[in-house]
Protein backbone atom coordinates (compact mmCIF):
# COMPACT_ATOMS: atom_id res chain seq x y z
CA UNK A 1 0.00 0.00 0.00
CA UNK A 2 1.35 3.45 -1.01
CA UNK A 3 1.42 6.24 1.50
CA UNK A 4 1.15 9.79 0.26
CA UNK A 5 2.37 12.85 2.10
CA UNK A 6 -0.40 14.61 3.90
CA UNK A 7 -0.95 18.31 3.37
CA UNK A 8 0.23 19.00 6.89
CA UNK A 9 3.53 17.23 6.26
CA UNK A 10 4.06 19.19 3.05
CA UNK A 11 3.30 22.46 4.82
CA UNK A 12 5.80 21.63 7.59
CA UNK A 13 8.51 20.82 5.05
CA UNK A 14 7.76 24.01 3.12
CA UNK A 15 7.90 26.02 6.35
CA UNK A 16 11.36 24.59 7.12
CA UNK A 17 12.60 25.56 3.65
CA UNK A 18 11.46 29.12 4.34
CA UNK A 19 12.51 29.36 8.00
CA UNK A 20 16.10 28.08 7.73
CA UNK A 21 17.18 30.49 4.92
CA UNK A 22 15.39 33.34 6.71
CA UNK A 23 17.55 32.73 9.80
CA UNK A 24 20.65 32.80 7.63
CA UNK A 25 19.64 36.10 6.02
CA UNK A 26 18.90 37.63 9.41
CA UNK A 27 22.36 36.65 10.67
CA UNK A 28 24.06 38.10 7.60
CA UNK A 29 21.94 41.23 7.93
CA UNK A 30 23.25 41.80 11.47
CA UNK A 31 26.83 41.34 10.29
CA UNK A 32 26.19 43.77 7.46
CA UNK A 33 24.87 46.38 9.90
CA UNK A 34 27.96 45.96 12.10
CA UNK A 35 30.20 46.48 9.06
CA UNK A 36 28.21 49.54 7.97
CA UNK A 37 28.55 51.09 11.43
CA UNK A 38 32.30 50.43 11.39
CA UNK A 39 32.66 51.96 7.89
CA UNK A 40 30.40 54.95 8.64
CA UNK A 41 33.18 57.56 8.96
CA UNK A 42 34.71 56.56 5.61
CA UNK A 43 31.36 56.72 3.84
CA UNK A 44 30.65 60.07 5.44
CA UNK A 45 34.00 61.56 4.53
CA UNK A 46 33.43 60.58 0.90
CA UNK A 47 30.00 62.21 0.96
CA UNK A 48 31.38 65.40 2.49
CA UNK A 49 34.30 65.44 0.02
CA UNK A 50 31.88 65.15 -2.91
CA UNK A 51 29.74 67.98 -1.54
CA UNK A 52 32.79 70.24 -1.07
CA UNK A 53 34.06 69.45 -4.58
CA UNK A 54 30.59 70.19 -5.99
CA UNK A 55 30.50 73.48 -4.06
CA UNK A 56 33.84 74.56 -5.50
CA UNK A 57 32.83 73.54 -9.04
CA UNK A 58 29.51 75.36 -8.75
CA UNK A 59 31.26 78.50 -7.55
CA UNK A 60 33.94 78.14 -10.26
CA UNK A 61 36.78 78.47 -7.76
CA UNK A 62 39.79 76.38 -6.80
CA UNK A 63 39.71 77.37 -3.12
CA UNK A 64 37.09 77.85 -0.44
CA UNK A 65 36.71 81.23 1.24
CA UNK A 66 38.50 79.92 4.36
CA UNK A 67 39.49 76.71 6.14
CA UNK A 68 37.08 75.18 8.62
CA UNK A 69 37.66 73.17 11.80
CA UNK A 70 35.28 70.69 13.45
CA UNK A 71 32.35 71.13 11.07
CA UNK A 72 29.38 69.15 12.40
CA UNK A 73 26.31 71.35 12.99
CA UNK A 74 23.94 72.76 10.38
CA UNK A 75 25.18 76.29 11.07
CA UNK A 76 28.81 75.27 10.59
CA UNK A 77 27.94 73.53 7.31
CA UNK A 78 26.19 76.71 6.13
CA UNK A 79 29.31 78.70 7.04
CA UNK A 80 31.47 76.64 4.64
CA UNK A 81 31.39 78.99 1.66
CA UNK A 82 32.97 79.61 -1.73
CA UNK A 83 32.79 82.47 -4.21
CA UNK A 84 32.96 85.19 -1.54
CA UNK A 85 30.02 83.74 0.35
CA UNK A 86 27.78 83.32 -2.71
CA UNK A 87 27.64 79.53 -2.30
CA UNK A 88 27.50 77.43 0.87
CA UNK A 89 27.99 73.73 1.55
CA UNK A 90 24.41 73.14 2.71
CA UNK A 91 23.25 73.62 -0.91
CA UNK A 92 25.24 70.50 -1.89
CA UNK A 93 24.76 68.40 1.24
CA UNK A 94 21.63 66.64 2.37
CA UNK A 95 22.45 65.19 5.78
CA UNK A 96 21.13 64.77 9.28
CA UNK A 97 22.82 66.84 11.95
CA UNK A 98 25.01 66.79 13.89
CA UNK A 99 27.42 65.17 11.47
CA UNK A 100 29.19 62.25 13.04
CA UNK A 101 32.15 62.54 13.14
CA UNK A 102 33.04 66.21 12.82
CA UNK A 103 35.16 67.14 9.80
CA UNK A 104 37.99 69.54 9.09
CA UNK A 105 37.87 71.18 5.66
CA UNK A 106 40.99 72.90 4.37
CA UNK A 107 40.93 75.98 2.16
CA UNK A 108 41.88 73.85 -0.87
CA UNK A 109 38.81 71.62 -0.27
CA UNK A 110 40.50 68.60 1.30
CA UNK A 111 38.25 66.95 3.91
CA UNK A 112 39.59 65.02 6.89
CA UNK A 113 38.03 63.45 9.98
CA UNK A 114 38.54 65.63 13.03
Amino acid sequence: MKRNFSRLTLLLILALFIFIPACSVATKGKAGMDKAEKDFPQISINTIQMAVTGLMMEAGVSELDSSYDEVDTREEVQNVTAGNGAYDLSDNLSASYPLNPAFDISKNGKVSVD
